[in-house]
């Protein structure tokens, strides 16, 4: 890993600095590596759960059915579902895991021990609160703690009006000067339309020109619906065809962070094998390795323990996914929460180690929760005034922060 005496990542973005890395060492990934399972007791699911539920589980819903248990599977839902694939969730997590400045997470509403078929039933209406925390498994509450603090922590747009996501928007404007707008998209919000999509970016651009005092907002780029941070977008025609001309030639330089669900084996190096656009588990999109179009991402750990990783990415070039699927094939460690690029040839639950289950405080069948830990960080682009370059940066959200938390991971 080549010299650097640039301070720590922390430390620059406490003083607010955009200073962008360039210096990653010469190891060189040029062949894709198998994602390998953790282990048979682990199991999630894809991005999109219905669809993959529906994929997995429908034959074995409809087969319940059959046999007079339709009411069941439908009052139990994704519990049903977990329990058709998975089996019985283990019961070995500890009841505590201590944390650091724990961000407030709501009280998780109590089960009673007793069991039907195996699993532990709601409370009773004739319990008392006090009765049924008595009598409650000490780690159930833990265990599906995380699971509220990320609903919490993630913002819905479902439910949202275009008036408060224009709000929201505003206050998410990090720059606003030489042509150019960089905003810092939240996890979840898509930038184009779609099926069963109530609000997107592009449909609220024509109000935020309007906004900010421009005639119309030009899209640069686009992130995932599930990646945060910097997105560029244009003020004028002019500088919409300048951005797009600088994207082309690979002269802006992008970086992003990932908390990736195993450890890479090198510290830092490039990947450069090429990907293409295919199709897995009959007509769901995926990126698959290819030599069709050349694909190159640079990379650096930035902080790992014995089963995770905050790795900073640079990509050279420019292909839908090619982070996630970067990290996934070449050094076969998929992004946490990223279940479509988890598996090879499969839509499939991800799978986590024992030991990440227990730093995040969770059972396998719960890990369909856990988004997305994918950050565009910075984006720079060389030359771009008289003066120099124009540099902008994202701050890490809430979410992902927790999560570092959980993991331990801090950046030295």
């Amino acid at each position: 890993m080549a010299d650097d005496d640039s301070p720590p990542l922390a430390e620059r973005r406490k003083r607010g600095q955009n200073t962008f890395q360039t210096s990653f060492g010469r190891v060189s990934v040029d062949a894709w590596v198998p994602v390998k399972d953790e282990g048979e007791d682990a199991k999630t699911t894809d991005g999109d759960a219905s669809y993959v539920d529906q994929q997995y589980f429908g034959k074995a819903v409809r087969a319940a059915r059959r046999e007079g248990r339709g009411e069941e599977a439908a009052s139990s839902g994704a519990d049903f579902i977990d329990e058709q694939y998975f089996g019985k969730s283990p019961d070995a997590l500890p009841t505590r895991f201590p944390l650091e400045e724990e961000l407030p997470v709501p009280t998780m509403p109590t089960r009673s021990k007793e069991k039907t078929q195996g699993r532990p039933v709601q409370q009773r209406d004739d319990e008392t609160p006090t009765e049924a925390k008595s009598e409650s498994d000490p780690t159930d509450s833990r265990r599906s703690e995380s699971v509220l603090a990320y609903k919490e922590l993630r913002t819905n747009f479902d439910w949202m009006t275009e008036d408060e996501l224009l709000e929201l928007l505003r206050g998410r404007v990090l720059l606003n000067r030489d042509g150019v707008v960089a905003l810092d998209k939240p996890a979840g919000l898509p930038v184009h339309g779609g099926p069963k999509v109530h609000l997107h970016l592009v449909r609220m651009l024509p109000r935020l020109a309007s906004l900010l005092g421009a005639d119309r907002l030009y899209l640069a780029h686009r992130l995932d619906q599930e990646t945060s941070g910097v997105l560029l977008l244009a003020r004028d025609e002019m500088t919409a065809s300048r951005l797009h001309d600088a994207f082309q030639k690979r002269a802006v330089l992008k970086q992003y962070l990932a908390v990736t669900s195993r450890v890479p084996k090198m510290a830092d190096g490039e990947i450069t094998f090429g990907l293409k656009e295919g199709k897995v588990g009959g007509n769901a999109f995926k990126m698959v390795p290819s030599t069709e179009k050349e694909a190159i991402s640079r990379f650096r750990v930035m902080a790992s323990n014995n089963c995770a990783a905050l790795v900073q990415v640079q990509p050279v070039t420019g292909l839908r996914h090619q982070v996630r699927a970067h990290l996934a094939y070449g050094l076969g460690c998929p992004i946490l929460g990223d279940h479509k690029y988890s598996h090879n040839d499969r839509l499939a639950p991800q799978k986590l180690s024992g030991e990440t289950l227990q730093k995040l405080r969770l059972r396998q069948t719960q890990v369909r929760n856990i988004p997305l830990h994918l950050h565009a960080d910075q984006v720079v682009l060389p030359q771009w005034t008289s003066s120099g370059q124009l540099a902008v940066g994202a701050p890490l959200p809430k979410l992902f922060r927790q999560t570092l938390k959980w993991l331990k991971l801090r950046v030295k």
